[in-house]
This record gives structure tokens, sequence and C-alpha cells, in this order.
């Protein structure tokens, strides 16, 4: 049962941080920098034009990866711990290639993963 209810708290602080994503992309405006790029031919990746402030990739991996952590924190698994390394690995790789292919700008990414830390440790 405490499994399950690690599990439910890590998918809350996800959700939680959609959440406050949405209401923070609903009041604030900023372009995706790729519409700077006249050759639109020339991206590596086409998407739907949506807000790009903050990021929710970022926001949403950060959010697992820190209510992994603090669960890893809480229960003393080591196995939590790996996991959640493996997750703050994989958000700092995904970040950085959202920024590489120019759909956010490096503040996207890191407003995105302090939203994520945020909800996270507000909630669990």
């Amino acid at each position: 049962m405490e499994e399950k209810l690690g599990a439910l708290g890590i998918f809350g602080s996800a959700v939680f941080a959609t959440g406050i994503n949405i209401v923070i992309q609903t009041i604030t405006e900023k372009n995706r920098p790729e519409t700077y790029i006249t050759n639109k031919e020339d991206l590596l990746l086409s998407h739907l034009p949506t807000d790009p402030f903050p990021s929710d990739h970022a926001a949403v991996s950060a959010a697992i990866a820190m209510a992994t952590l603090i669960r890893a924190a809480k229960t003393k698994k080591k196995a939590l711990y790996r996991m959640s390394g493996f997750f703050w690995l994989a958000t700092a790789t995904m970040s950085f290639s959202r920024v590489a292919v120019a759909v956010h700008r490096p503040t996207d990414v890191l407003v995105g993963t302090a939203v994520g830390v945020g909800c996270a440790s507000l909630l669990i």
C-alpha cells in the first residue's frame, strides 16, 4: 500500500506541475525561438505552435524526478535514489535537447524545472 501511495504522490506532483504551467501560460505571452528562423525547412523538429513558457516537458519531468527523490529520502530505499538519479539525468538531457532544436529558450526550461521542483516539494 505504501508503494501505491508513493506512486500516486509522484503522479500527482506531475499533474500539479502541469496545472501550474497552464496557469502561467495563460497569463504570459512568449514566442518560441523558432519563430525568428526564416527558413523553416532548417528546423530539426516541427510541432504545433503552443505557449513555450514555461516548458511543460521540463516541469513534468522535474516534478517526477523531485517527487521520486523526496520519496527515496523518506523511505531510505536505494532503488528509488537510483531511479531519481536516472530521472534527473533524463530531465537534463531532454531540457538541453529542447533548447538545442530551438523549441525553447534556456529560461523556458529553467522556469519549467523550478515549477516541477516546487510542485513536487509542496505536494510530497
